[in-house]
Order: structure tokens, then C-alpha cells, then sequence
């Protein structure tokens, strides 16, 4: 009973965030019933200057504050240094009648405000993985899947200790290495590659539609994409040759797809090589 009614209430707490987030969007739009351009500065502004107080108060007290956004910040916390946090947090609460929402990181890679992971060991919603841009491991409806395997390979050799070539082999789903591109209004796709028409190698060109899913694949086993615009030619995957598979037989069998799994695993090390180069990971 107490898991449906955590259930439930979250569901609720979300609806409510859409329904608040869709009415303070609105009151940007003077062709709206909402519109109020000083309420909607006076959010935001407001919103970021406390924030900004609260960060000067953290570094004052010799709290390392070392990820902040528009509506959270993120210090590393130390023995020495829990106490003056507490005390900064209540006083910054009581002083402006807000809340404050806590959560504990216990691992975490950080590449900007707009792509990283990390797990949160304690927080209101519980235990979870918080995930972003390049590390995000699923994406919403609506939204172009594209080389999850990279995100799901980093996830499972930085929190499981799963090394990154096996990570990249390991799927059996080819929508994992599936890449979404889409062609703009004034070019047209091309997929070009070799077909054997009487016994000889031919150049081959096929028209793409303008929404585009293609994979990897081995030199030599596939061709190469292009957008076509006014007879110049931009190659959609330069670092290795792939195919299209915008019709896919829901009985396709990885094992045939002849997956350049070595592109992915440069893909993977190159973003762990960020981290890699910095002093300090935790």
C-alpha cells in the first residue's frame, strides 16, 4: 500500500510541475491569459540572485561549491564543513520562505550543466540514476535515439567496473547502435555504396527520406550518407561507413548486422578521456 501511494503522489507531483511550468511559460507570451512580464522576471531574477547569495555564503564559509544551474547547486562536503552547511541552508530558508530540496551524490560524471550522470544515493525520491545529454541512456517519445550504446557502455564501466569494449558488445538490441539524423527542407539524402550488377562491382546512389536511422558497420560492408545540397555533398558519419535501416525487420539478428563496434568504442573513450585528464574524478 505504501508503494502505490508513493506511486501515486509522485505521479501527481509531476502533473503539477507540467501544469505550473505550462503557466509560468505562458506568462512570456503576450498572447496569452497568463501574460505578466514582471512576475516572470521577477521569478527568474529573483530565482538567481538568491541562488548566487547562497553560493557566496558557501564559498565565504570554505564550502567548495563546484556545479551550480539555474536551480540547483551542487558542494562537495567535507566533516568540517557539515555543520556551517546546515546552518547556511536553514538560515537562507527561514531568511526568504523557501525549501530547500536535498539530495546526496555519490558518484558522479560531470562534463557541463548540460551533459553528465550520477547517482543519487539520497533524496526525496530515493535512490536513483540522474542522467543527461551525452549520458543519458534513454530518451523520451518524440525525441532521436542516437548511439545509446555509448551512454549505456560508460554507465556500466564507470558504475559496475564492466570494461568499455565488452560494455559496447554486449547488446543484442540494434536500435542501441542506431544513429537519427534529419535532413533540412533544402537537401536531399543520398546512400551511396557498391552493388554487384553482372558479376562486376558498380557504384550505386539511393534517394533517403529526410528523417534518416543508420548504424556503423564494417569497411566495406555498407556505403556512406549523405546530405545533398545544390550538388554538395556532407558526409552524415565521416568516421566510418554505416547502413540504413529505415525499414527494419522486427527479426533482425545483431549478429549479421557486421557492427563496427571499434566506432562506438572510440566514441565511448573519447568522452571518459575528458574525465581521465581531469585531477580530480570522483
Amino acid at each position: 500500500v505504501e508503494q502505490r501511494m508513493a506511486s501515486k503522489d509522485k505521479i501527481e507531483k509531476y502533473a503539477l510541475k507540467i501544469a505550473a511550468n505550462a503557466i509560468f511559460g505562458k506568462m512570456g507570451s503576450d498572447k496569452e491569459a497568463f501574460y505578466d512580464r514582471m512576475c516572470l522576471y521577477r521569478t527568474t531574477i529573483n530565482g538567481q540572485l538568491l541562488l548566487c547569495m547562497l553560493i557566496e555564503q558557501f564559498e565565504q564559509a570554505g564550502i567548495e561549491v563546484f556545479y551550480a544551474n539555474t536551480d540547483g547547486v551542487t558542494v562537495w562536503l567535507t566533516p568540517d564543513t557539515v555543520d556551517s552547511y546546515n546552518q547556511i541552508c536553514d538560515q537562507w530558508q527561514q531568511t526568504f520562505g523557501l525549501i530547500l530540496e536535498f539530495a546526496s551524490i555519490e558518484k558522479a560524471l560531470i562534463r557541463d550543466v548540460n551533459n553528465y550522470t550520477m547517482f543519487v544515493s539520497e533524496s526525496p525520491d530515493g535512490p536513483h540514476f540522474k542522467e543527461k545529454g551525452e549520458f543519458k541512456r534513454s530518451v523520451s517519445i518524440g525525441k532521436r535515439p542516437t548511439q545509446q550504446i555509448v551512454a549505456k557502455s560508460i554507465h556500466e564501466h564507470f558504475y559496475n567496473g564492466v570494461p568499455l569494449e565488452q560494455a559496447i558488445r554486449s547488446s543484442d538490441d540494434i536500435f542501441d547502435y542506431a544513429i537519427s539524423q534529419k535532413i533540412g527542407g533544402t537537401q536531399t539524402g543520398e546512400y551511396h555504396y557498391i552493388k554487384m550488377q553482372d558479376g562486376l562491382p558498380v557504384q550505386a546512389v539511393e534517394k533517403t527520406q529526410k528523417e534518416n536511422r543508420f548504424y556503423a558497420c564494417g569497411m566495406g560492408k555498407g556505403g556512406r550518407l549523405y546530405k545533398n545540397k545544390q550538388g554538395r555533398l556532407h558526409n552524415m558519419l565521416s568516421l566510418s561507413e554505416v547502413r540504413v535501416i529505415n525499414d527494419l525487420d522486427e527479426n533482425f539478428d545483431v549478429s549479421s548486422a557486421e557492427i563496427n563496434y571499434n566506432y562506438y568504442l572510440g566514441q565511448a573513450r573519447r568522452l571518459m578521456s575528458l574525465f581521465n585528464q581531469q585531477t580530480q574524478l570522483f
